[in-house]
């Protein structure tokens, strides 16, 4: 089964500091096994009471446990999930290609689809009629609680009762079944215990407190369990490993002249590769005082913008005196008082289009500094409902500049809402490593902290 496939809407990747190292590391020792799986999705009748369509899907990999990796080979990609780098690697040998995505977008999806889920739930319940004639079976928190596990209440699991038959585990809910699973004669050896409840949190959607009862035990030999949904609106599971193994091996790495991929987004691709300008924040309070000298009023004030969307507040106590006189000092012709006044708060009132002109005249006018309004014209944009400008305005910013950390940390919180926390990372990752100390980090840290606590078997 693929992960990265089957829980997140598509794979977009993340760009790590990764480097195919000199030569092999050296082996390690895992629990290899072969995964067959078997999956059947059944969708609602339509609207004229004809049975919905049925389609079943066949894959078998290979999957080996190591202390802080696993590594799943078959099918397009070999996939390594690193979890000291917290960062899921897919190789496709095919295409000689990689990719990378952070493996705190999938708990982040499982939560906002289990939320978006409820509430679709509790919108249908409302609109259905009251004769039980729909068609249509609106999901329980305790289906959303097997799909998407995280923080569970105890009384959505209630009616969750199991049954022990020699290695057999059958689980019901209000009397219906829901999964069994077998367990084999092999132990999980010590070591690879946490390796082996984060393969059960990743590739399988069961209830928490299922996987629970399944990570105490021997490695299983077989499982199968059914997830209802909206669409489909059922999936029947099952999956059964052979040939459990003790292995020595190397863990895979990125082969030499492998390119990194993103798929369908080559801007994106190519601006993850980028690297920011040299200069530094120092270097920027120089190039404003400077430009303060030869009185270019407007150029100063889209670099002191710039300055804050890469550096934050940092040195900018030296620009004080500037700072202080600098609306007495600029003439009204150079637009100063209208920048700050767009570029300093969020967008409000109304006339939106009228601003967003402005900032974007303002933009070709100075041809030099004028990227630096790219962050601030997309929020107006945004605001306007205009998504796909707002995004196109930051990423023709981040282009020029790839360090203007506070605008790629809005274009993933963009990707973020939009339920792409794959593509989200990405950026934020990306944002985080070229400056660290810029406040915007300290949110994306926060989440991630947050997640670890909710989803600890995950990582």
């Amino acid at each position: 089964m693929r992960l990265a496939f089957l829980l997140l809407p598509f794979t977009a990747m993340a760009v790590l500091q990764l480097s195919v190292p000199a030569q092999a590391q050296a082996p390690q020792k895992g629990l290899s096994f072969s995964l067959q799986s078997k999956i059947t999705n059944l969708n609602a009748p339509d609207k004229d009471g004809r049975p919905g369509k049925k389609d079943t899907q066949v894959e078998s990999r290979i999957v080996t446990l190591f202390p802080d990796v696993i590594v799943v080979k078959g099918g397009q990609s070999d996939d390594i999930y690193d979890f000291k780098k917290r960062k899921l690697v897919q190789i496709y040998p095919a295409t000689s290609t990689y990719s990378v995505t952070s493996l705190y977008a999938i708990p982040a999806f499982n939560e906002m689809e289990k939320a978006n889920r409820a509430m679709l739930g509790r919108t249908l319940s409302k609109a259905m009629p009251q004769d039980g004639t729909s068609p249509v079976a609106v999901p329980e928190a305790f289906d959303l609680d097997m799909m998407f596990g995280g923080p569970t209440n105890p009384e959505d699991s209630k009616g969750l009762e199991s049954s022990r038959n020699d290695m057999r585990v059958t689980y019901k809910f209000r009397g219906q079944d829901v999964a069994a699973f077998t367990n084999s004669g092999t132990p999980v050896p010590a070591a690879l215990k946490a390796s082996y409840a984060r393969f059960l949190a990743y590739f399988f959607t069961l209830h928490p407190y299922i996987k629970g009862d399944m990570k105490t035990g021997n490695a299983f030999s077989s499982l199968r369990f059914t997830n209802y949904s909206l669409a489909p609106a059922q999936s029947d599971k099952s999956y059964s490993v052979t040939n459990l193994r003790d292995v020595t091996e190397t863990i895979p790495v990125i082969p030499a002249g492998f390119k990194f991929q993103i798929p369908k987004q080559d801007r994106l691709s190519k601006l993850l590769q980028q690297q920011p300008p040299a200069q530094s924040a120092q270097g920027s309070i120089d190039q404003i005082k400077k430009l303060h000298a030869e009185k270019k009023f407007t150029d100063l004030t889209l670099v002191f913008l710039g300055h804050s969307l890469a550096y934050g507040s940092e040195k900018v106590d030296q620009l004080k005196p500037i700072m202080t006189t600098l609306m007495q000092d600029a003439p009204p012709e150079s637009r100063v008082r209208e920048i700050f006044g767009l570029c300093s708060r969020q967008p409000s009132g109304g006339d939106l289009q009228k601003k967003i002109d402005f900032l974007s005249q303002m933009q070709k006018y100075f041809k030099d500094h004028g990227y630096f309004l790219g962050g601030c014209l997309a929020l107006y944009q945004q605001a306007a409902g205009k998504i796909a400008d707002a995004q196109n305005s930051r990423l023709a910013a981040l282009e020029k500049n790839p360090g203007l950390v506070a605008v790629m940390k809005d274009m993933g919180d963009v990707y973020y809402r939009q339920f792409d926390p794959a593509t989200a990372w990405m950026l934020w990752d990306r944002a985080r490593s070229i400056n660290p100390r810029h406040p915007v980090a300290a949110g994306i840290t926060v989440m991630e902290d947050k997640l670890r606590q909710d989803h600890p078997d995950f990582f």
